[in-house]
């Protein structure tokens, strides 16, 4: 499967985003990422798209591959605090922000990269981009193979998003002046 698979994802709710500045928590090298919330109803052709990918990528593999891997599902079903389903998919998309490589000649290179952040009229945001923002994301579906867990699959690479709507907020905690005090709080 040599020909790239570009997306873009239906508008739906930023779950988690780590847009504006990589996320390094797990990975050393940084990692952008989103979860966008879609209704299952409105992910259908989305789904879809993302099933194809993967399904001509599992016709690639040998046939022992083919019998000891399975096929994961295309979308993670989003479930309550109480384990019940909402009737949204999430779809994790992600972009390392340091990639290095070697190159033809054997050499280690390496690069930076950020994903791309524009308004419906296609404008940069410079705004940070939290949770609740409704956007889509746009990328390359990336077919997998994974021996560990003998599962085939598509994976969402970020290379840009759209926000549709933006939401912000503070790094001061969002408390307002009530006037209220706590008994014994410090000054």
């Amino acid at each position: 499967m040599s020909d790239k698979i570009f997306f873009t994802t239906p508008y739906g709710e930023a779950v988690f985003p780590w847009l504006n500045r990589p996320d390094s928590e797990y990975n050393a090298d940084g990692e952008y990422h989103v979860k966008v919330r879609v209704p299952i109803e409105e992910a259908a052709d989305f789904v879809a798209q993302m099933e194809a990918a993967r399904d001509a990528f599992w016709e690639t593999l040998t046939p022992k591959q083919q019998k000891t891997h399975t096929k994961v599902d295309c979308g993670e079903l989003e479930l309550d605090e109480d384990g019940e389903k909402t009737g949204n998919l999430l779809f994790k998309c992600k972009m390392r922000a340091n990639v290095t490589y070697t190159n033809r000649q054997g050499q280690k290179e390496s690069f930076s990269q950020k994903p791309e952040i524009v308004d419906e009229d296609k404008n940069t945001v410079q705004e940070s981009v939290w949770g609740g923002s409704i956007l889509r994301c746009r990328g390359e579906m990336i077919p997998y193979a994974m021996a560990a867990y003998k599962t085939v699959g598509v994976s969402l690479r970020l290379a840009g998003v759209q926000v549709k709507e933006l939401k912000t907020g503070t790094q001061q905690g969002g408390f307002g002046d009530d006037g209220g005090t706590i008994p014994g709080a410090a000054r």
